[in-house]
């Protein structure tokens, strides 16, 4: 943004010379540091312009485009009072425009364009370029078809005046007066200016029922002299009042279609941006971008990401792709890149914006540029500052939650290197002072005594082999390498092994199994299903008092196998039972000892049993206590005799 103020503006237009305006005003632009506007202002007749025009037209918008202009689109068929009012509300201190020597209507002498300008903004400095080289009789050429329109809106007119004069045969009929049937004609001039293109049909009616009133109805009739001396100012004022009349309602008409035109166009952005800030995926906001240009243009949309992959989305999916992919790339790339986006090898199919949000790219959508009007740039603009947007939006979405990961998974490094160390102190210090006791006490100490500091050392080993290898294996799946190596064991023997092993170290706790009388199979990965029991028998044994009793079941569950291990202990509380299965979860219960877990244990036995398709459970022992039970699927075992 300039900090000098200056704000310089070029009318566009589809005049020959209109391309060396542009260039001179953005050389002025680009000397005074100011901000740059291109404007253009839509009229009724830019619907009838030739191809050539039309083409010229986006030409220069494109020149303007690429010269560093902001492309603006008003409406209004008075182009004089369009520019005045857009360069009040937009704070413009230079205009540029070309010496106009197209008179609009050489009859009424209208005022041109500069004399208008500067009786609707005398405080714009307007600067006039002439242009030697110029058309200086340049008339905006029709698009054919023209004549074929005048003649329908002829005829309209004339059905309109017949269905009047029908009107003021049955008024005369029924002996109504003079100034019934008149109105009657101001109405049908009414109708023909709402139903006909120009306002010249709306003179022509005007013109048309005075004299039909005068020739049909007044005396001498089917003439059109008058014996009544007020006659001809009645004719007058009625010619006058109908036109006027038609004037107004062709006037209504027009500001009624520009109205329809805006409010089609802020719907359609309004429902392009309620759709695309809604989505949070990136491939699902450029296809819905598409949906919507196809819905409003009818034509192909071909969209470039940053890495210049190419989406294609053609208006009909069955027709083939007509386009060359390698010219379209190159004219992508140069409208992402900012300079000039003309295509030495040819014409390029696709008319191309940027998807820009401040200094990020994050691509290119094109569309089939074939009759774009200015009025369908702007609108293709806003669409694609609104995909732009939500890209940026959900690249921004990304990024925080990616910055959310990290600083989560700083916080998670910390509190795990905070409890390791904690965790870790207390066996740590346990096997140290015992080993250093029998090493410079030894002789001392009687058997009972050695073997008591021998069995502390060995707990606290084991406590230590275990927390390794949960921190072991709580790392390979966050890795994704938690491989499993099946093999069909028997269900008996794996509980066997993790009940003996934990028996070990009961330290007061009675632990039995009990087993079910039929031999059930189970393809698992063996060694994690032991460390699944030891976690979940090391947990009872933590959390319930000396003297509790742990019994691990094995019941036969139709399809599965189900195993379970029961404590008599105080239970869980219902505030902790949702989480027990959490990472890093230990609990607050008092019984626990000093070597405090890191909660890793119940989070892996969770994964593991979900890792072989199984599901695990906790429920509440009665009368007090609790149920860790899993599920695994049997294996049918064929034994060849």
């Amino acid at each position: 943004m300039p900090l000098n103020g200056e704000h310089v503006l070029v009318c566009l237009s589809s005049a020959p010379s209109n391309a060396r305006i542009i260039r001179t005003a953005a050389e002025m632009a680009k000397a005074y540091g100011a901000r740059f506007t291109a404007l253009f202002v839509e009229t009724q007749s830019l619907e009838k312009a030739s191809p050539e025009n039309k083409s010229r037209l986006q030409a220069n918008m494109e020149l303007a485009t690429e010269l560093g202009a902001e492309i603006e689109t008003v409406f209004g068929d008075d182009i004089a009072y369009q520019i005045a009012r857009f360069s009040e509300e937009a704070g413009i201190t230079k205009l540029v425009i070309g010496r106009s020597t197209f008179t609009k209507n050489r009859l009424l002498r209208k005022s041109n364009l500069v004399e208008s300008l500067l009786a609707y903004a005398p405080e714009v400095e307007i600067h006039i370029i002439p242009d030697r080289s110029a058309d200086i009789r340049y008339f905006p050429k029709r698009s054919r078809g023209g004549w074929r329109e005048i003649l329908e809106n002829l005829a309209i007119s004339f059905a309109i005046l017949g269905g009047a004069t029908a009107i003021c045969y049955l008024f005369q009929w029924l002996g109504f007066a003079d100034a019934n049937m008149i109105m009657v004609y101001i109405l049908g001039v009414l109708v023909t200016s709402v139903a006909t293109l120009s306002i010249a049909f709306s003179m022509i009616s005007s013109l048309a029922g005075v004299l039909l009133f005068n020739f049909l109805f007044i005396a001498p009739k089917f003439s059109l002299a008058t014996n009544g001396t007020g006659y001809p100012m009645t004719f007058l004022i009625m010619f006058l009042t109908a036109f006027l009349s038609g004037l107004l309602a062709q006037r209504y008409k027009q500001q009624a279609n520009v109205s329809h035109k805006i409010a089609r166009r802020l719907r359609l952005l309004f429902d392009t941006n309620k759709l695309l800030f809604a989505q949070t995926d990136r491939d699902k906001i450029i296809s819905l971008t598409a949906e919507q240009l196809i819905k409003l243009f009818k034509s192909d949309v071909l969209i470039f990401d940053g890495d210049m992959d190419a989406a294609y989305f053609p208006q009909n999916p069955s027709a083939p792709a007509i386009y060359d992919v390698d010219m379209e790339k190159r004219r992508a790339e140069m409208v992402m890149s900012g300079v000039s986006s003309k295509d030495e090898d040819g014409e390029a199919k696709f008319f191309y914006l940027p998807l820009r949000v401040n200094d990020k790219l994050y691509g290119a959508v094109g569309i089939d540029g074939a009759g774009l009007s200015a009025f369908d740039r702007d609108t293709f603009s806003s669409v694609a500052l609104e995909c732009a947007l939500a890209l940026d939006n959900e690249y921004n979405r990304r990024e925080k939650e990616q910055a959310t990961i990290m600083a989560s998974n700083e916080q998670l490094r910390a509190n795990i290197l905070r409890s390791i160390s904690h965790d870790l102190r207390t066996p740590l210090t346990s096997i140290s002072g015992n080993a250093a006791n029998l090493l410079e006490n030894g002789e001392k100490f009687d058997a009972e005594t050695r073997k008591q500091l021998l069995s502390d050392i060995l707990s606290d080993s084991d406590w230590l082999i275990n927390l390794t290898e949960n921190l072991l294996a709580s790392t390979r799946m966050e890795d994704g390498k938690l491989g499993l190596r099946l093999t069909d064991e028997l269900i008996d023997d794996i509980v066997d092994t993790a009940v003996e092993y934990c028996k070990k170290r009961a330290n007061g706790h009675f632990i039995s199994l009990k087993s079910c009388d039929k031999l059930m199979f189970v393809s698992v990965d063996a060694k994690l299903i032991v460390q699944v029991l030891v976690n979940l028998i090391d947990n009872a044994v933590k959390y319930t008092p000396e003297g509790s009793h742990i019994t691990v079941c094995i019941e036969d569950a139709l399809e599965n196998v189900r195993v379970r291990v029961i404590d008599d202990g105080g239970g869980i509380s219902d505030e902790d039972k949702p989480h027990v299965f959490d990472k890093f979860f230990s609990g607050d219960s008092k019984l626990s000892d000093s070597r405090r877990s890191l909660g890793l244990g119940l989070y892996l036995c969770k994964a593991v049993i979900e890792a072989h398709g199984g599901e695990i459970r906790l429920e509440d022992n009665t009368p007090h206590g609790c149920i860790f039970e899993f599920e695994l699927k049997k294996k049918e075992i064929t034994i060849n005799e």
